[in-house]
Formats: structure tokens, C-alpha cells, sequence
């Protein structure tokens, strides 16, 4: 039995109601398939038979009974399809209102699932790295998360996914931040992705408004991005070459100057085999909701994090800023870079700890 049949056999009610909506969507592409090669096989005989015609010849025997066997197909395939589509169009009339509301949240659920794998997706590849097209990759997927929230529940995506997005899309914009990969052309691209975003949700439109700001005032440093030098295989910029990261990027701004110098009074101190420490203190963090392991996994890109301190009020709930130790001086020069890089949506600021 044909994919059509199958279907022409489900159309009575309430068999088709309990029918999985993805299961009709298989056999609507299988019928389309069908009515395309039958279209083309009747145009095809229309052809030979015009063909014929114009020489003057008549159709042997056996291909007039091809041809009228074609269009017979053809007129009671035409028949089928408008009568199923008639049926659907009834169904869809009667079909309860709590029907089309049960419809309406498998679509949002499933849309929901989809997101969430992408944005596994974007933040597994900002962890690992291993290639140069990671960050087109991770675009390409935002591109997909915006479609998809776009066309998701009326009022927008809710406040966990918003705030699961809003997260991963902060590792994003700072881990492209970091890269030496990154040039102006990819921070103007990362704007649009965020873009496509605007009008599902007021938080995600004020996300994406600050997010702007600060991909617009970066942008400048990154005019001579071609011509830093990187070590590929984790695409980071090690400590050997940041001072000319920082010349080459920011012309001796006053942070690149901070980092440099706490770059070269740690590591004056550990040849002198004194006990360095590698710690940065990180404030403006948003209160009360942000954990220990977020600001790990965030500063993570920089470089391996040893450890978090974060204070806490008497009911456990943070105040707003974390001291991040490093396993190395490089992680701790990258992670001054990320000074009013966005966390949970709020422009962190990051400075070396003052034991330094």
C-alpha cells in the first residue's frame, strides 16, 4: 500500500486526530514525491504524444495504452488528492479548540529540545576548539536558535531557556573575543546573528541591545587582527605573545599596559621561586543567581580554573563578585582581557587580585 493510500485509509476522524503529527508530515512528503513523479511522467506521454502527433504518425498500439493508462492514473490520482485535502480542511473545522492548544505546546516542546541541543552544541565547541571553523559553526547555530524561538510560544521563550541562551551566548561573544581567529568582520557577523533575535522577548531584546554596544566598541581593535600570530592547536594566545597581542590590538591602552606589567611582575616572582598565585577578581557579577561552576565554565576559556571563591550573604545567595585562581599565568592574562565582557547578560569587570 502507498504512502497516499495509507493515508486515504486514516481519514475518518478520529483515527487521523490521534495520528502523530510528525507521521502525517512523512506521509505528506511521500505524497508529494508520488505526485511529482506522476506529474512528470504525465508530461512526458503529453510530450510524445504531441510529438507524434506533429509528425503525423499514430501511436502504435502499445504506447496509446501507456499514455491513456498515464492520464487515467493521473485523473484518479488528482481526484484522491482533492478529496483528502477536502477531509483535512473538514477535520481541521471541527477539530476542538483544546486540540489545537495541545498542538500548539508538542510544537513549543519540541522546538524547546531543539534549542537546548544547539546550545550544547555551541558550548561543547567553545570548550574544545579543535578547529578554525568552530566559530562559523557556532553562528550558523544561533542563526537556527533565533528561527527557532522566533516561531516558538506567543509570549516568547521562557525565563529558564532565556536564561540558558542568554548564558551560552556570553561564552560565545567572549570566547570569539578571545580569539586570535577573531577579526572586525566576525564581530560584525556575531551582531547580526544576535539581531535576528530581536522581538521574541523584551530581555533578549535588551540582551541583544547591550551585546551590540559592546561588539560595536571593540570592533576598532581588531583592525590588525590578520597579523597577530597564534598557536592553532587551541587557538589561545599564550603568554609569550601577548605583549605583542596587546600592542598590535589595543596600542598600549591602559589595560594592556596593567596586564603587561602584572604579566612581568608574576613571572619575575616566580623566577625568584617565590609562591605565585594566579587569581583575578571579577565583580559586577549579577547577585544571588550565579554559582560557583557558571564562573568556572565562563573563565574556562581562558585558561584551566583552579578554583572560585565567591562570598555569600547569610542565606547563601552571592553578592557580586568571585576571586578565579588559574592553573597558569597565561589564564590569568587572558581572563584580564575579558574586563567588561558580558556575564548572565551584565558587563563584568575583572581585575588582577590585589595579593599581586
Amino acid at each position: 500500500m502507498s504512502g497516499f493510500e495509507r493515508i486515504l485509509a486514516r481519514v475518518n476522524g478520529d483515527a487521523l486526530r490521534s495520528y502523530c503529527s510528525s507521521a502525517i508530515e512523512d506521509e505528506l512528503r511521500n505524497l508529494q514525491t508520488s505526485m511529482q513523479m506522476c506529474l512528470d511522467k504525465a508530461e512526458q506521454a503529453l510530450a510524445v504524444q504531441d510529438a507524434v502527433a506533429k509528425l503525423d504518425v499514430p501511436l502504435s498500439r502499445e504506447n496509446a495504452a501507456t499514455c491513456a493508462d498515464i492520464k487515467r492514473q493521473f485523473l484518479t490520482f488528482s481526484a484522491d488528492l482533492e478529496s483528502f485535502i477536502k477531509e483535512q480542511r473538514k477535520l481541521q473545522a471541527e477539530e476542538p479548540e483544546d486540540s489545537l492548544d495541545a498542538r500548539q505546546k508538542q510544537s513549543e516542546k519540541r522546538n524547546r529540545e531543539h534549542v537546548t541541543k544547539l546550545l550544547g552544541k555551541i558550548q561543547y565547541r567553545i570548550t574544545r576548539k579543535r578547529s578554525d571553523a568552530w566559530i562559523d559553526k557556532n553562528f550558523a547555530d544561533v542563526a537556527s536558535v533565533a528561527d527557532l524561538i522566533g516561531r516558538g510560544a506567543p509570549a516568547g521563550p521562557d525565563k529558564t531557556l532565556r536564561n540558558e541562551l542568554v548564558l551560552v551566548l556570553d561564552h560565545l561573544i567572549s570566547s570569539v573575543l578571545l580569539s586570535p581567529l577573531t577579526t572586525q568582520s566576525t564581530l560584525r557577523t556575531m551582531d547580526e546573528v544576535l539581531q535576528k533575535m530581536a522581538g521574541v522577548h523584551g530581555d533578549i531584546d535588551e540582551y541583544i541591545r547591550s551585546s551590540s554596544e559592546l561588539l560595536a566598541k571593540k570592533r576598532p581593535s581588531y583592525a590588525l587582527q590578520s597579523e597577530l600570530v597564534s598557536n592553532e592547536s587551541n587557538n589561545i594566545v599564550y603568554a609569550a605573545d601577548e605583549p605583542q597581542v596587546k600592542r598590535q590590538r589595543a596600542g598600549h591602552t591602559e589595560l594592556s599596559v596593567k596586564i603587561e606589567q602584572t604579566a612581568a611582575a608574576v613571572a619575575a616572582a616566580e623566577a625568584a621561586g617565590g609562591d605565585v598565585i594566579y587569581e583575578v577578581f571579577v565583580s559586577d557579577l549579577p547577585w544571588g543567581t550565579t554559582k560557583e561552576a557558571d564562573v568556572a565554565s565562563y573563565f574556562g576559556i581562558a585558561g584551566p580554573v583552579v578554583s572560585v571563591q565567591m562570598p555569600t550573604m547569610p542565606d547563601g545567595s552571592t553578592v557580586g563578585v568571585a576571586i578565579v585562581r588559574f592553573a597558569a599565568l597565561d589564564g590569568m592574562t587572558l581572563a584580564m582581557r575579558m574586563d567588561g565582557y558580558p556575564f548572565n547578560g551584565k558587563n563584568i569587570r575583572v581585575a588582577v587580585h590585589k595579593s599581586h
